[in-house]
């Protein structure tokens, strides 16, 4: 924000074009400052309606607005706005939310001719002599109304000086007495107090917990205070007049009802302390004295059933839980407010319902949740509240486990255990333990989940299933990682081959390992059979197995050579060309295809082949 400028007259001066527009933009920008003061939105008027006979078409009655940089925005007569050019942009949907928006426009009118030349600036031969001013009605899709929710980032981040201590040191331990003040000094360094301008000078290295939770406390009052009184701010949009509801029915777009009410009218009103629907934003109550607060807190129609002596708790854990406080009051609440100090400055609007401060903690020891297998667990419970509190502690992995307790406030315990995981697991496997925590008449429910991948794998093997002494036969081994999220390394091994190999297989993948030859050995006949099994080993732990698969190979006597004779057709002449090709005993001669035999004997027919096949195959049963 910048300050303005009055232009000043004085006898014998000279005026010009720029005199004159100084003092123009000198009383527009004093009248833009109202907006600081008075709000800005639909001031009487502006009523939103349907157009008879045009269904996408709205019409704007006359009325009156302020507009978000404090321009007055007056609408003289009945305006009509079609909302077909944005239902058009929607392709799939057959419903669509628009928001009708009013925002300033002007325009130069009125030219005439010049009759003099300026001596520090281009003139036309005609200048327009007066401006309009109007406006400009648009419609867009549906945004939701965010100032409250913006704001109320804002006001949360406050907090933001105790979240990152608690990061930087998750528990308290005098030997970081000195980093601790490194750290404190930095951020106060950052930010220039307002109200404690010698909190640099009491933060020591040999802090109690109880002085780090004041200190920290006073941080936060600082920065809530000066979010709170930050500069004005300038809104970039148009006022909010009407939201339409709009159905397509056979490709035909109409307007289906118009919603002309907050949120999405915006009345006159300030931006300085937004607040949802039905709710009042308490937050402007914020360190003020309670003589004063009282009063304003009547005024905004805030029941307050009594005060309550906020003390600065023990632990910084239970600092963030007591300061956490919604600063929205719906109008339906009664509250107690919460008065800090011999000035009794208000702090908080929670008084005696503040929720315990309990915090869960769980950790699963393995990376995997293995079908049919135990996942263990390791949860600890802390209490960050002020008074002793009873807990009670299941899991849903686990219906029949329980454990129960009572905690000192800042003492913590922890429980060991393990979940077995269904034989059927698939995808992941997500498990939660919950902690009733209660104290008096307060309770809590407090809940902490984790989500395991489930690996799982298969194991393909392949290869010939009939075979002679001394033969080479191939196999082919695959792997596939069954898995939706991880990838596993997965390694094959055989129980005659040994280690096949190792690979990464991604989810929902596979891999192919090299082929691997076998030998039969020369003295064996009959079925032999070897298997093969995989596993899934991440940081040495099994994850995953797969097998064992188990493959036969009949190993037939070797009946070579003129043997090929004994079948009826196969004289000496065509055996040696059989053999030639490649088809050389009666076990490959049953496992040929007539095809390849007519191409070495092409004078047969196929009927003739398909025989000697037959008698192959009978002969090697």
């Amino acid at each position: 924000m910048q300050t303005i400028v009055r232009p000043r007259f004085y006898c014998g001066q000279l005026l010009t074009d720029l005199d004159m527009s100084a003092l123009v933009d000198w009383t527009r920008q004093r009248l833009g400052l109202v907006r600081h003061r008075d709000g800005w939105g639909v001031v009487c008027g502006l009523d939103v309606r349907g157009t008879p006979g045009r269904p996408t078409t709205v019409t704007i009655r006359p009325g009156y607005a302020v507009g978000a940089l404090g321009n007055d925005i007056l609408v003289g007569h009945d305006h009509t706005l079609d909302l077909a050019a944005v239902a058009e942009d929607e392709q799939k949907e057959n419903t669509l939310t628009v928001d009708v928006l009013l925002d300033y426009g002007e325009r130069d009118t009125d030219p005439h001719t010049t009759f003099a030349k300026s001596c520090c600036a281009e003139t036309a031969a005609c200048e327009n002599s007066r401006t309009r001013e109007g406006f400009h009605a648009y419609a867009r899709r549906a945004e939701e109304p965010v100032d409250a929710a913006a704001w109320k980032l804002g006001y949360d981040a406050c907090l933001g000086v105790v979240d990152e201590f608690r990061k930087r040191f998750p528990s308290f331990d005098p030997k970081f007495g000195k980093d601790m003040q490194r750290w404190l000094w930095q951020w106060i360094d950052k930010r220039t107090p307002r109200i404690w301008c010698d909190l640099r000078s009491r933060v020591t290295a040999t802090p109690s917990e109880k002085d780090l939770t004041q200190w920290l406390f006073e941080l936060v009052q600082e920065a809530r205070g000066a979010y709170l009184t930050g500069p004005c701010e300038t809104p970039c949009d148009g006022v909010r007049l009407a939201r339409a509801e709009l159905t397509r029915v056979k490709n035909v777009w109409g307007i289906r009802t118009i919603d002309v009410y907050p949120p999405y009218r915006r009345p006159l009103s300030t931006d300085a302390w937004p607040a949802p629907l039905g709710s009042v934003n308490a937050a402007q109550m914020i360190w003020h004295r309670w003589p004063e607060a009282c009063t304003r807190f009547a005024d905004l129609g805030v029941k307050v059933t009594g005060t309550s002596t906020f003390t600065v708790p023990a632990t910084v854990a239970a600092l963030r839980s007591a300061l956490a406080c919604d600063p929205f009051i719906p109008c339906h609440d009664a509250v107690k407010i919460e008065l800090y100090g011999p000035e009794q400055r208000v702090v908080g609007f929670c008084g005696g319902d503040r929720p315990l401060a309990v915090a869960v903690f769980k950790k699963a020891k393995q990376g995997y949740a293995r079908p049919g297998a135990n996942v263990d667990y390791e949860v600890r419970v802390r209490n960050d509240d002020e008074t002793n509190v009873d807990i009670v502690v299941v899991d849903s992995g686990w219906p029949t486990w329980k454990e129960q307790g009572t905690l000192k406030p800042g003492e913590e315990v922890s429980y060991n255990y393990a979940v077995p995981t269904s034989a059927g697991a698939t995808g992941t496997v997500k498990n939660t333990v919950s902690v009733t925590a209660k104290a008096g008449t307060r309770q809590r429910v407090v809940t902490a989940q984790t989500t395991l991948p489930v690996p799982r794998i298969r194991l393909e093997k392949s290869g010939p299933k009939k075979a002679v002494p001394g033969a080479v036969v191939q196999f082919r081994f695959r792997v596939y990682n069954d898995s939706e999220h991880v990838t596993l390394p997965i390694a094959v091994g055989d129980n005659v081959l040994g280690p096949i190999g190792q690979a990464e297989v991604g989810p929902g993948e596979h891999h192919d390992f090299p082929l691997r030859n076998w030998e039969v050995p020369k003295t064996v006949t009959g079925p032999q059979t070897n298997q093969a099994a995989a596993e899934a080993i991440v940081d040495g732990q099994v994850v995953a197995e797969a097998g064992p698969v188990a493959h036969t190979v009949h190993v037939m006597p070797d009946v070579t050579g003129r043997e090929l004779i004994l079948i009826s057709g196969i004289a000496e002449r065509r055996a040696e060309i059989l053999r030639a090709g490649g088809i050389r005993n009666l076990v490959e001669l049953a496992e040929a295809t007539p095809t390849r035999v007519r191409e070495l004997l092409p004078d047969l027919s196929e009927r003739v082949v398909q025989q000697w096949i037959d008698q192959a195959k009978e002969a090697t049963r």
